[in-house]
């Protein structure tokens, strides 16, 4: 599992839009008295939010050691201390003393969910959380779509997976793949055939990736913010002319969590 560093999980804490979401639903999510796990807590800031909702005990697992001192430093500052057990380990392997309630686990970024280990880090935490609990976020919505991607910025080309830059454009309809339901076993392989419509003439020479998420009942972060569901573009090997009207078959070969440059899409008219 990638170690992460402290500019992502400050990026994280600062985007407005994205921690006023989860911290509005791990507020209505907590129960006093609840065992909660935040795993990838980063900051802490949702374990803290937990530990203040009620819950008696909050174990915050974060792979990256100074951010665990961190988190235990945060602990102190919001008078919680007695509440949080920090856990410095990897959330897709570490061991629990006890069953949870609520399991946080907001490892996510853009479309596709690559490099994140959100699926795995549920897979491992499930056999940790009591019948009945409860998990944000609780699902994830996966989309794609064909597109003629930017392939030069300021005469450097570059043909990388990379963030979707607003000179993409849009050639075919939207269309879902792969739904992620958390709270119950999700497997790992991503893979899936979707049909695409090409609403717009134009070559074909990459997929973008979107993705929308039910944090909880009542909030669904479905549009950009400046660190979570950014749309990822991956280029494809062979581009495509595609014609208005058209129909493509698009196969999704890749497990969740994976480098984009081990995605394997093959496209051909349906």
């Amino acid at each position: 599992m990638p170690e992460p560093n402290l500019f992502d999980i400050q990026a994280c804490l600062l985007d407005e839009e994205r921690t006023k979401a989860f911290v509005k639903a791990v507020r209505s999510v907590v129960r006093k008295g609840d065992i909660v796990i935040d795993a990838g807590s980063g900051s802490g800031l949702l374990g803290v939010i937990a530990a203040k909702a009620g819950a008696r005990k909050v174990y915050c697992i974060e792979l990256d050691r100074l951010s665990c001192e961190i988190i235990g430093r945060a602990s102190i500052e919001n008078g919680v201390a007695d509440k949080i057990v920090v856990l410095c380990g990897d959330a897709t392997k570490i061991e629990l003393p006890e069953k949870a309630d609520v399991l946080i686990s907001e490892n996510l970024s853009g479309g596709g969910l690559f490099y994140e280990q959100q699926v795995q880090i549920n897979n491992h935490l499930l056999k940790f959380m009591k019948t009945n609990a409860r998990f944000v976020p609780q699902e994830i919505r996966n989309s794609v779509q064909l597109c003629d991607a930017k392939e030069s910025f300021e005469g450097f080309r570059y043909l990388e997976c990379r963030a979707s830059v607003k000179e993409d454009n849009a050639l075919s309809d939207v269309k879902e793949f792969t739904p992620i339901f958390l709270g119950k076993h999700v497997d790992e392989n991503a893979d899936d055939d979707v049909i695409l419509t090409v609403r717009k003439s134009g070559v074909v020479n990459a997929v973008r990736f979107e993705m929308a998420c039910k944090v909880t009942d009542g909030i669904v972060l479905e549009q950009e913010t400046p660190f979570l569901i950014l749309p990822t573009v991956i280029f494809l090997k062979k581009p495509v002319d595609a014609k208005k009207g058209e129909r493509y078959l698009l196969k999704l070969r890749f497990k969740w969590g994976c480098n984009p440059t081990a995605v394997t899409l093959e496209l051909a008219r349906a």
